[in-house]
């Protein structure tokens, strides 16, 4: 008699994201939400089987569930979702903050103030991924 191991589902996990970073955050997690929606609708749909659609739409409505508990958040936001999901919109914020930060970079005189505020950004979101990874690859 074979048996088979079932991976128990992972528990959501809660951050506070601080107010100074909301703003940063909420701008990344919108910039998922359009890459999810354009999975569903912005390809040649007839590549994309049925199962991948099912998918990309669990992500797209994950993501908007965390969106919708940090939406009118104006100071440190509390919000729960799973590691994965998390994960995700973290590194989607690593991705905007690498961005926003070689972006300032091209043109001199640099903003200080800004290439600070980027900085701290970027190494929280880095923090907030390693924390709900475990340590382990992002992957």
């Amino acid at each position: 008699m074979s048996t088979a191991t079932v991976s128990p589902t992972p528990a959501p996990v809660t951050i506070t994201i601080p107010a100074e970073h909301l703003e940063r955050f909420r701008t990344a997690l919108i910039a998922e939400i359009a890459d999810d929606g354009d999975c569903l609708t912005g390809h040649d749909n007839t590549a994309v089987g049925t199962a991948d659609r099912a998918m990309n739409a669990r992500i797209l409505e994950r993501d908007m569930q965390l969106l919708a508990q940090i939406l009118d958040a104006d100071q440190d936001a509390a919000a729960a979702a799973l590691p994965d999901v998390w994960s995700q919109a973290l590194q989607g914020m690593i991705r905007t903050q690498v961005a926003a930060l070689a972006d300032e970079a091209q043109y001199g005189p640099l903003d200080r103030t800004e290439v600070r505020s980027l900085v701290d950004a970027l190494g929280w979101a880095i923090d907030m991924t390693d924390s709900v990874n475990g340590g382990r690859d992002w992957r």
